[in-house]
């Protein structure tokens, strides 16, 4: 596996598995103004045939990033891509100077609340009816380094 910064010319296969994960998903421009912008970090993760598997997107702002899309093909789930992917993400906004964390998941998301759970993010609120198609409550996470206060 491998991962690496995001291209445009990966936003075709990143929006097949966008469409497949969400039902609510970015569009293509979406996806291009990110990576246009300064403060958004993106990655994707390549299985070891080169093919995309997965992605996500960090925005940075001072000490603090915010993770805002993390998605991994439903037939490349279970095999370690999802946490990786994160560990990068933070592995980035670390080095870019981010102390904390944040993320909102649905509240029915169960194994993406238990992969946050596992990589060290805890529960520090919720979002009354964030997510549409369905509407349903976001759960807030935080990580922050072990000792940071």
């Amino acid at each position: 596996m491998r991962i690496r910064p995001m291209v445009s010319e990966d936003v075709t296969s990143v929006m097949l598995i966008e469409n497949v994960c969400f039902t609510d998903p970015w569009t293509d421009q979406g996806f291009r103004d990110s990576l246009e912008e300064p403060s958004a970090h993106l990655l994707v993760i390549e299985d070891d045939l080169g093919q995309i598997v997965g992605y996500g997107c960090l925005y940075q702002a001072v000490d603090e990033g915010e993770i805002v899309n993390v998605a991994v093909r439903p037939d490349c789930r279970l095999r370690g891509y999802g946490g990786v992917l994160v560990r990068a993400l933070i592995g980035e906004g670390k080095k870019l100077g981010a102390d904390y964390f944040f993320l909102e998941v649905r509240e029915s998301n169960v194994s993406g609340r238990a992969l946050y759970t596992s990589l060290g993010f805890t529960e520090c609120g919720r979002r009354k009816g964030f997510y549409t198609k369905p509407k349903e409550d976001a759960i807030m996470m935080m990580w922050q380094e072990a000792g940071s206060q």
